[in-house]
């Protein structure tokens, strides 16, 4: 609805439609601006302003891009619900159906990605699971994907983060992720870190000898000497005839 009859927002509204995306955004500022707005009138305008975000982020053909509106838009959504709580289910389920959009967006650059072998498509791919997971954090899938994403595109650095969210987030955490959690940190210098998540890896996965073998290098490149000889005697009293634990020890 035209809140109060507050002019700017027709504005917004008719440069929304022509796509000038800046000027909306202006108008929008300015009906925010108006004194005297009820909280659902500036909850109302806090909607335009994330469907103008919305828009702009659909017609961007730059994905780093079109995640930054859809953050942008999440962001003004949660002010509306802030001012006015009635706009939630409304606002929950326009957030449905964006989630499950840019997870098949992601799919499609990473599919596109495998066929040309192209590293910029998987970093475009990154950029939409990352979408995702700013509408809905504690989506786990959308952080395995961003970071499996982001590590195909060489970018192995920035794939420690969503995979760190991923752990966090996750109802149970397969060996092969701990794994990679654990080689990721590892590769980038951060052997400290590396260790309390092996750590929780080793418990879940007793058995896992990749985990085991990881956090023995993760104590020694952190210093740990101590706690890696006593990893090491549990290796020995576990797998009493591996000769390569035996010939560590010394």
């Amino acid at each position: 609805g035209c809140a109060g009859g507050n002019p700017y927002i027709g504005e917004a509204e008719s440069n929304l439609e022509n796509q000038n995306f800046d000027g909306a955004l202006a108008y929008v500022d300015s009906a925010l601006a108006q004194p005297s707005l009820t909280p659902e009138e500036r909850a109302e305008i806090f909607l335009l302003q994330a469907r103008v975000y919305q828009t702009q982020a659909d017609s961007s053909d730059d994905a780093q891009r079109h995640a930054e509106l859809i953050q942008n838009a999440v962001v003004s959504q949660d002010s509306a619900i802030a001012l006015n709580p009635g706009v939630r289910s409304n606002v929950q389920s326009q957030r449905q159906l964006r989630y499950i959009q840019e997870m098949q967006s992601g799919a499609q650059q990473f599919r596109n990605a495998q066929q040309g072998q192209n590293q910029q498509a998987y970093a475009n791919a990154a950029s939409y699971f990352q979408a995702a997971s700013t509408i809905y954090p504690d989506s786990a899938s959308a952080y395995l994907n961003e970071a499996y994403a982001l590590i195909n595109a060489g970018d192995q650095s920035a794939a420690i983060s969503p995979m760190q969210n991923y752990v966090e987030e996750a109802d149970s955490v397969g060996a092969d992720q701990y794994t990679l959690l654990g080689q990721l940190f590892l590769t980038n210098d951060r052997a400290e870190d590396a260790i309390p998540v092996l750590e929780q890896g080793a418990d879940d996965h007793p058995d896992n000898s990749d985990i085991q073998s990881l956090l023995l290098n993760a104590y020694n490149a952190a210093g740990q000497t101590e706690q890696a000889i006593a990893a090491y005697r549990e290796q020995v009293q576990n797998n009493p005839n591996n000769a390569l634990y035996l010939y560590n020890l010394g």
